[in-house]
């Protein structure tokens, strides 16, 4: 694929870009060669149409079990939402 080839060294950047966090002589760089460039250019679509879906959605409500379970197997001291420590 033209794009593994010629962009794939790209990407970081994109994500700076789409996120807003890339310096502005960066964003030049990136915006001229979007210009030009119709694989970056759908890489960049993609990720701020997904970006866009995933702030839609309502986040999900997590039972304090599964908060905890979900802990012990990443090995992290997280403590439950203060709503979830009212539940039990």
């Amino acid at each position: 694929m033209e794009f593994a080839k010629k962009c794939r060294k790209n990407i970081p950047q994109l994500l700076l870009y789409v996120s807003g966090e890339a310096e502005e002589p960066m964003c030049w760089q990136i915006e001229r060669h979007l210009a030009e460039c119709n694989h970056c250019r759908i890489v960049v679509d993609t990720l701020q149409k997904t970006i866009f879906f995933y702030r839609a959605l309502e986040a999900p409500e997590i039972p304090a079990s599964v908060h905890h379970h979900l802990c012990q197997c990443l090995q992290i001291d997280l403590p439950p939402k203060q709503e979830d420590t009212k539940q039990q």
